[in-house]
């Protein structure tokens, strides 16, 4: 594992399996840091997570990219998706860690787990259009936007 020029983290899928073993390396050193794939520069990226903290009211330090956008290939467990390239047409995976962000969708009524799709639960989503953000949720409601 080495960065690039404009910050990217390069690890292969090779030593992405081999830091399984060690999940404090893949936190610290691969997944928390650099600028992800999805931005072909450290700039572009921050002016991102500028506008993104300005619209959702959180310090840009509280988002962070994950998933193929991050590291440049995808570490999803289904056999058709593992080790499968970034493509132009990727989601962009966020995890805001703000705990007043988290309080506001827990008041509005989302599972303590906002990852709980998984589980039958609505999935929490976000649309970018015309530069306004707009939350959006499948399989139940959301009301917190920024205009």
């Amino acid at each position: 594992m080495h960065f690039d020029h404009e910050g990217h983290v390069v690890v292969t899928p090779r030593e992405w399996q081999a830091g399984l073993a060690n999940p404090g390396w893949l936190t610290r050193d691969v997944w928390l840091v650099g600028t992800p794939w999805a931005f072909p520069t450290y700039a572009a990226y921050r002016e991102f997570r500028a506008f993104l903290a300005d619209r959702l009211g959180v310090h840009p330090n509280n988002i962070a990219v994950r998933g193929s956008t991050k590291i440049g290939f995808s570490i999803s467990p289904k056999a058709d998706k593992v080790w499968l390239a970034m493509r132009p047409e990727s989601d962009l995976d966020l995890a805001i860690v703000d705990p007043d962000y988290y309080h506001f969708f827990e008041r509005q009524g989302a599972p303590p787990d906002l990852l709980g799709h998984r589980h039958g639960l609505p999935r929490w989503r976000f649309g970018l259009v015309c530069g306004q953000l707009a939350p959006r949720v499948e399989g139940g409601r959301a009301t917190r936007g920024a205009s």
